[in-house]
């Protein structure tokens, strides 16, 4: 599937992109460290990981996404 923006869409977001980065970095990148930034790439790539599909899912995998019914 591919999506594309139309020549207005993309004006339009280059308009209003800066005010967005800049709200960003305020509110998301100025606060943390260092080393927050180092433990939130690492909580990321393994949630990112673990919400991927895998190409031959374990039992185990599955049995954790659909839990049993009580």
């Amino acid at each position: 599937m591919s999506q594309a923006a139309s020549h207005y869409g993309r004006d339009v977001f280059e308009q209003v992109w800066a005010g967005h980065l800049d709200g960003l970095q305020r509110y998301f990148s100025e606060p943390l460290t260092d080393n927050d930034v180092s433990v939130l790439k690492r909580v990321l790539a393994k949630l990112i990981q673990a919400n991927e599909a895998p190409l031959n899912p374990s039992p185990a995998a599955e049995d954790r996404s659909h839990p049993a019914p009580q």
